[in-house]
């Protein structure tokens, strides 16, 4: 799907794509959990380099996580995270519950995606595995469930 003339949205992301991302979610400290070719989206830009990525995988029977997201820091102004997670959420449909977990300051930017604050009691117990990794890393953060 052409974005522009210079940005394209690839959903068939191959193996190649994930040697370009895997050193970007290393370095970026992004969730490497269950990596799948088939659960990322990623734009390229006119050269056929990535310049974002982003995924929604299982992570337990009848729940999934949008997860990894990234933007090359260039062009983050134009939002690109936005169209990235929509174009995920509408393509990768399910009935399965939709969560994810992010820095606490960054709340307000996934309500514009209808997301919504939640406990982590009411949160699946992977969830939970990721509120202690974040404590021991001093990391402010949050679980939010999808509810469009």
């Amino acid at each position: 799907m052409q974005l522009s003339n210079d940005l394209t949205l690839i959903k068939d992301v191959s193996k190649i794509d994930m040697q370009e991302i895997e050193p970007i979610m290393i370095l970026e400290d992004l969730s490497r959990w269950n990596l799948k070719p088939e659960d990322f989206f990623v734009i390229k830009n006119k050269d056929k380099n990535i310049v974002a990525f982003g995924r929604i995988y299982t992570i337990w029977e009848h729940f999934k996580e949008l997860s990894s997201l990234w933007v090359d820091p260039n062009l983050r102004w134009q939002k690109l995270w936005i169209y990235l997670s929509e174009q995920l959420i509408s393509f990768k449909k399910w009935d399965d519950e939709l969560y994810l977990a992010t820095e606490a300051n960054l709340w307000k930017y996934y309500t514009l995606l209808w997301f919504e604050i939640i406990a982590l009691e009411d949160a699946p117990s992977k969830f939970h595995q990721t509120a202690s990794w974040a404590r021991e890393n001093g990391i402010d953060f949050i679980i939010m469930k999808y509810m469009g």
